[in-house]
């Protein structure tokens, strides 16, 4: 059974951080992010690689001068819930 489900009950708060920082600024760096969330660089990256893991977000046209994209929205959301 799919089950629709929001994005909070699937991603932990610092994947939610980096998705609320690149929706207000698609170009923002790792850097940026670990300081405007307080993370280390290894939990901006490990929240990033879940992110693109779950086919959230994705990075356009290359590493330095890319951009990030959210390819999955609220309303996108559902899940497989073996439990039904």
């Amino acid at each position: 059974m799919i089950a629709k489900r929001s994005l909070d009950d699937i991603l932990d708060s610092s994947e939610r951080g980096v998705i609320e920082q690149i929706a207000k600024n698609p170009q923002i760096t790792l850097e940026e992010l670990r300081k405007a969330l307080s993370l280390s660089m290894r939990q901006v990256r490990k929240a990033i690689n879940s992110l693109a893991q779950k086919k959230i977000i994705i990075r356009i046209d290359g590493k330095r001068y890319g951009k990030w994209e959210i390819v999955v929205h609220q309303k996108d959301v559902k899940i497989y819930d073996s439990s039904k």
